[in-house]
This record gives C-alpha cells, structure tokens and sequence, in this order.
C-alpha cells in the first residue's frame, strides 16, 4: 500500500512526496516466480498460487532482506548528508496508518541529532524501528523516503532566525 511523505523544516522547506511504494517485495518476486516458472494449466496456476499463498519462496526472504538493506543505506547516506552541513538539529517524524474498521495507529519519533554524539543513523534507527513496526510501515519505501527526505532537506533547508534548525517528516499510510 502507497504512503504519503509530507515534510516542513526551517527556514522555508517544504517537501511532499506521494504514491511512495513501502516496499512489497512480495510481489516482485511473485512477478519474478511467475516469469521464471514453466507454463502450466490454468488449474495448476490456480493450484500453484495457493501453495505459494502458504509457503514463504526463499527469494521472497532474499529480496525482502536485500530491500531493507538497501532502505537502510539511503537512510543512512541522506543522514550523514544532512548533518555534514547542518548541526544539531531537532527531527520529528509521525507515523500515521489509517484504518478502516479500527482506530488509526501513529507513533511519533523525536530526537536531537549532532555530529558530536556519535552515530546519527543508529541511534534514529533504534528510535524509529519500533514505530515502524508498530505502522506495518518497515518496509524497503519508508526507510527510503525518509532518507530521501533528509537528503533534500541537506540540499534546501538551513538555520531558523534564532538560529536553530528544525525538522518534521509525517508519513502517512
């Protein structure tokens, strides 16, 4: 399912991002296994898929792992991008899935990060896991678009009149 990336940082930075995959490596590899596989009968398809349906396809693991890897390391590079240029700086980043028979689940994230305090990117990873979790939103697309996210704010945010530097990122699902 798609989410929304909205972001506002100092002094004047807006950014917005729509229809962002979260990251169904599943169906890439559902694609990949119905590609690769030999032709059958539309019986056998049919049969095929509710076996695939039960059991987890190795490449499924490969891929699903391969794409937080690579989720992560966007995350990781739009992080140390921003904080080379701009230090410290307040993030927030909220959480929102919306659910049609039960309550929305959201989690906020709040941090100060600095070059001084070390690793920026584990310590918001630390932070930020459970929430993803808890949002169904820990897939490949919302760690991207968060780095992303930084990544333009290294590029067109900056300091506040007072000298401070702020951002917020909400996701939305």
């Amino acid at each position: 399912m798609p989410i929304q990336v909205l972001a506002n940082g100092t002094p004047r930075f807006h950014y917005r991002k729509d229809e962002v995959t979260i990251g169904d490596i599943y169906d890439a590899a559902d694609v990949y296994s119905f590609i690769t596989s030999p032709p059958t009968s539309i019986k056998g398809a049919l049969k095929d898929k509710a076996k695939d349906a039960i059991t987890v396809d190795p490449m499924e693991i490969a891929l699903e792992g391969l794409g937080q890897i690579t989720g992560a390391h966007i995350l990781d590079l739009g992080v140390a991008f921003m904080l080379l240029r701009m230090s410290p700086i307040q993030v927030f980043i909220a959480l929102r899935q919306e659910h049609t028979l039960w309550p929305t689940t959201s989690r906020n994230v709040t941090m100060r990060m600095s070059t001084d305090e070390g690793c920026g990117t584990r310590e918001l990873f630390r932070r930020l896991n459970p929430a993803l979790e808890d949002t169904d939103m820990d897939g490949y697309g919302a760690l991207a678009a968060i780095g992303h996210t930084f990544d333009a704010f290294s590029r067109r945010g900056g300091k506040a009149h007072d000298g401070s530097i702020r951002l917020m990122i909400e996701l939305s699902q």
